[in-house]
């Protein structure tokens, strides 16, 4: 049965006028202070707007990067998007009382935080009236404002984690043929989702760091397509090369779902990025000819640019957890009975 959540959407009644603890996921890259990549500060609009025309007071809770950084440039983006002051607090206790929207500053700064602490979770729940969690990227991890912070607080879920679960629930009964696309790096990371779709796809195409990780090992499903050819520098492929990218088409056209986790290939480097590039635009094609695709939040979407899937995750991380079955600790409380 796909699984139902307690969404802001049916629960507004006990949100209007509510203080609300906002936990998003805004770690976005940064070239020095400027926003490199906005795709998840956009994705989070629509929960802002929505609990903003309710008359709620919000509290947004973030991490950015390893804790160092300010979240003055999300702050500064939001103000400018909403066209609300997005005042940014460093403490809290005391903290002066909210009017609309404020800012927690770097939630990494915060010890207790990364451990889960429960003290330091019913200090965050001080804030507010509601717990909100619109943070699918972050909701693999057991962390105070993830996790903890549900055991003081009414919590329900946010637009974009709704939205998240639905179409990562479609992923998890694909139509089939299902293909999976598979790149990036560290093979430990991926085999549960191999262990837990591979045995259902028709394909699994590998590249990336991965494909030179799994070369020349004894593989445990039959299925697995490497590469045959490349651009090898240092004795590693950092590409897919004309070869693999006819090979991997054709193991795509007759896909009615197609999951991606991880670059095929070193794309930041142009040099490097033709293969992954050819494969984005064939898995749009097929999207637009019908097939369901996912693509698997952080680098992953990177390297696909402004093409259209069906979906794009926020979290690539949680996108593998969620499809291996992996415990997700941020939706605890918020899955209905």
């Amino acid at each position: 049965m796909p699984m139902k959540l307690l969404s802001i959407r049916n629960n507004s009644s006990a949100l209007k006028g509510k203080r609300i603890l906002l936990r998003l996921d805004l770690n976005v890259p940064l070239k020095g202070s400027r926003i490199a990549d906005d795709y998840k500060l956009t994705s989070v609009l629509p929960t802002l707007r929505y609990l903003l025309r309710l008359g709620c007071h919000i509290v947004i809770v973030t991490h950015l990067g390893d804790g160092r950084p300010s979240v003055k440039p999300l702050a500064q983006w939001l103000s400018r998007k909403l066209k609300v002051t997005v005042p940014i607090f460093k403490k809290i206790n005391p903290l002066k009382p909210v009017s609309g929207l404020a800012m927690l500053e770097n939630i990494r700064r915060f010890k207790g935080e990364l451990t889960n602490s429960a003290a330091f979770a019913k200090e965050l729940a001080s804030l507010a009236e509601v717990y909100v969690n619109d943070a699918f990227a972050v909701s693999h991890r057991a962390q105070a404002s993830v996790a903890a912070v549900k055991n003081y607080l009414p919590a329900y879920a946010g637009l974009l984690l709704a939205e998240e679960i639905k179409h990562l629930e479609r992923a998890k009964n694909p139509r089939r043929p299902l293909v999976l696309i598979m790149g990036g790096a560290k093979v430990k990371t991926k085999l549960p989702l191999l262990k837990a779709l591979a045995s259902r796809a028709q394909a699994v195409l590998i590249g990336g760091q991965l494909a030179n990780e799994l070369m020349g090992k004894k593989l445990p499903f039959k299925n697995i397509v490497l590469p045959r050819d490349g651009r090898p520098q240092l004795k590693k492929m950092l590409d897919i090369g004309p070869l693999t990218v006819a090979e991997f088409i054709v193991r795509l056209s007759k896909a009615k779902t197609i999951i991606w986790n991880g670059p095929l290939g070193m794309f930041e480097n142009k040099i490097y990025s033709r293969g992954n590039r050819a494969i984005a635009r064939a898995v749009a094609k097929l999207t637009k000819g019908g097939a369901f695709s996912l693509i698997g939040g952080g680098e992953t979407s990177a390297s696909v640019g402004n093409l259209k899937f069906s979906w794009v995750s926020t979290g690539g991380g949680a996108t593998l957890a969620y499809l291996s079955g992996q415990t997700m600790p941020g939706l605890d409380k918020l899955i209905k009975s």
